[in-house]
C-alpha cells in the first residue's frame, strides 16, 4: 500500500488536528518573536501584495522637506497650509489660536449630514422639515418658513453655496433633534477628527458665546468634509436652482459665495487657474472673514485656511498660499520620484532573509502570518494627524486602542521600521519626533502594547 498517496490530498499534507495545532503554535511562536521590521520582511515573501494595500492604512508618510521659496505674508490672524500625501504643514501662522470659525462651521454640519448618508440613516433625497427655531436666524438665509419641506441635497446646496443659515439649522435639527443636541454631536465628532481647540454651539456659525475653533482644527474638519465627491460637486457649482417646496411655487436660485468663482482683474476663472476642488467662506464683516479652500496640483491636494482676515484680503491671501504650496510641490517632485522607488517593507538580506523567504512559501507560516495580519490591524493605532514644522519636528497624534497598555512608535525613512519611542497608556496620545533630518520622507505607525503576545495570538 502506498502510504504517501494516502497522506496526500490535492497536493497538501493531510496531518492530524493535534499535529496541525502544534505546528501552528510553533509558527506563531516564531512569528511573535519577530520585530515589526522582520514581519514586514516575512510578508514580502508571503503576501507582499496584500500588505502593500494595507500599509497605507496603518503607516503615515511625513515629508521634512523645506522649500527655498520665500514664505508669503498674509494679513489673516491665523492661517495654515497642508499638503496631502506627505502631510507636511507648508505654512503655519497661529494655527492653534482660538478664533471664531464663522460660516466655515457649516462644513461640520455638512460633514455630519454626509456621514448620516454613509451610515444609511438618511439619503440625499430624504425630506427635512424646517422648525420655527430653524427659521429664526439672521441672513444669509433662504427665508424658510415653519413646516417648509426640502430634500437634504437642496439644503446642502443652500448651505455650502449661499451659506444659508436657516438651511444649515434645518440640517442640524433634523439630524439630532434640536440645536443643543446637534452642537453636542458636532463637538463629539470634532474630537474624533483630532480637533483639540474647537467648540461649536450652533449648526451655522452665527457668532454666539462659547463658539471657537483654530486654523488647524478647521483644516481637519474641511479635509473630512471635502473628501465626499458630492460635496466637491456642490462646491464646484456656481449657480444652482432649488425646486419649489410645499410652501413656495417658485424656484430658489442660490449663487456661490466663493471668491474663486468671480473674476479677479486679469484672471477670469480663478477656480480653473488654481484647480479649486472645494471651498467655503465665512463672513461677519469687513474686518472678520475666513476662507477655506482645497486645490489640486500634480496629484496632490492643497488645503488652505485663513481666519479672521480682512474681507478684501482673504482671496489674495489664499492665492499667495496656494502659489507657495505649488512651488514647494514642484521642488519636491524630484524627491518624491525617488521615494516612489522605495517601499515601507524592510529588505532583509543574508541568512535571515533566506529564512523568511522560505517561511513565506510554507502554508503553515502563511496561516500564522495571516492571523498576525488580522490581529496587527486591530492593534495598530490610527494616526489622526501627522505634520512637520522646522521648529518642532514631526508631530504625531493618534486614536487610542481599547485595552492598550501603552504604545510603541515606529519610524522608517525608506528602509526598516525601527522603534523610536514608547508611550504609556495614561500618557497623551501624541508624540513629537525631534530627531528627524531635513529633506527626508519618513513613515510612521503606532503599535498598541498587549502584554503576553503569544497567549494573545493563540487566543484568537
Amino acid at each position: 500500500m502506498d502510504t504517501k498517496r494516502r497522506l496526500r490530498y490535492n497536493g497538501n499534507m493531510n496531518i492530524t488536528k493535534k499535529r496541525k495545532q502544534k505546528l501552528l503554535a510553533a509558527a506563531l511562536a516564531l512569528a511573535v518573536m519577530l520585530t515589526p521590521s522582520d514581519i514586514f520582511a516575512a510578508q514580502s515573501g508571503a503576501d507582499a501584495a496584500d500588505r502593500a494595500k494595507s500599509a497605507d492604512g496603518t503607516a503615515s508618510a511625513v515629508s521634512t522637506y523645506e522649500s527655498a521659496a520665500e514664505k508669503p505674508e498674509v494679513s489673516a490672524e491665523g492661517a495654515m497650509v497642508l499638503c496631502s500625501g506627505t502631510n507636511q504643514i507648508l505654512y503655519a501662522k497661529n494655527i492653534n489660536e482660538s478664533l471664531d470659525p464663522l460660516s466655515t462651521t457649516k462644513l461640520m454640519t455638512v460633514y455630519l449630514t454626509m456621514k448620516a448618508v454613509d451610515d444609511g440613516k438618511i439619503t440625499l433625497d430624504t425630506v427635512f422639515t424646517a422648525s420655527k427655531a430653524d427659521t429664526k436666524v439672521m441672513e444669509s438665509k433662504l427665508y424658510l418658513k415653519k413646516g417648509e419641506k426640502m430634500k437634504v441635497r437642496y439644503l446642502i446646496y443652500a448651505t455650502l453655496l449661499y451659506s444659508a443659515n436657516d438651511a444649515a439649522a434645518t440640517l442640524g435639527s433634523n439630524l439630532a433633534g434640536n440645536k443643543t443636541k446637534f452642537a453636542a454631536l458636532m463637538n463629539k465628532t470634532a474630537k474624533a477628527l483630532g480637533c483639540t481647540g474647537t467648540k461649536f454651539v450652533n449648526a451655522n456659525g452665527l457668532i454666539e458665546k462659547g463658539c471657537h475653533s483654530t486654523p488647524r482644527d478647521m483644516l481637519l474638519i474641511a479635509r473630512a468634509c471635502f473628501s465626499y465627491s458630492f460635496v466637491q460637486k456642490v462646491c464646484q457649482t456656481k449657480i444652482y436652482k432649488i425646486p419649489p417646496t410645499n410652501l413656495y411655487d417658485d424656484k430658489i436660485t442660490v449663487t456661490t459665495t466663493n471668491p474663486f468663482y468671480e473674476k479677479h482683474k486679469k484672471v477670469r476663472r480663478p477656480y480653473e487657474k488654481y484647480n479649486i476642488i472645494a471651498g467655503k467662506t465665512g463672513t461677519w464683516d469687513a474686518d472678520n472673514a475666513s476662507l477655506i479652500e482645497m486645490a489640486e496640483h500634480k496629484g496632490r491636494y492643497i488645503y488652505t485656511v485663513v481666519m479672521n482676515d480682512k474681507l478684501n484680503k482673504r482671496y489674495p491671501d489664499t492665492v499667495k498660499l496656494i502659489e507657495y504650496a505649488r512651488n514647494v510641490i514642484d521642488e519636491q517632485e524630484a524627491l518624491e520620484q525617488a521615494e516612489k522607488q522605495q517601499t515601507t517593507s524592510a529588505k532583509v538580506t543574508g541568512a535571515k532573509g533566506a529564512i523568511y523567504s522560505a517561511l513565506g512559501k510554507t502554508a503553515m507560516f502563511r496561516q500564522a502570518l495571516s492571523r498576525i495580519n488580522r490581529i496587527s490591524a486591530a492593534n495598530t493605532a490610527r494616526i489622526s494627524t501627522a505634520g512637520y514644522t522646522s521648529e518642532d519636528g514631526v508631530r504625531l497624534e493618534w486614536d487610542g486602542v481599547s485595552g492598550a497598555k501603552g504604545y510603541d512608535i515606529y519610524r522608517s525613512d525608506g528602509g526598516t521600521f525601527k522603534k523610536i519611542a514608547s508611550a504609556g497608556a495614561d500618557d497623551e496620545e501624541a508624540y513629537t519626533d525631534a530627531g528627524v533630518k531635513k529633506n527626508h520622507i519618513y513613515r510612521y505607525y503606532i503599535q498598541a502594547k498587549r502584554g503576553n503576545m503569544l497567549e494573545f495570538f493563540l487566543a484568537k
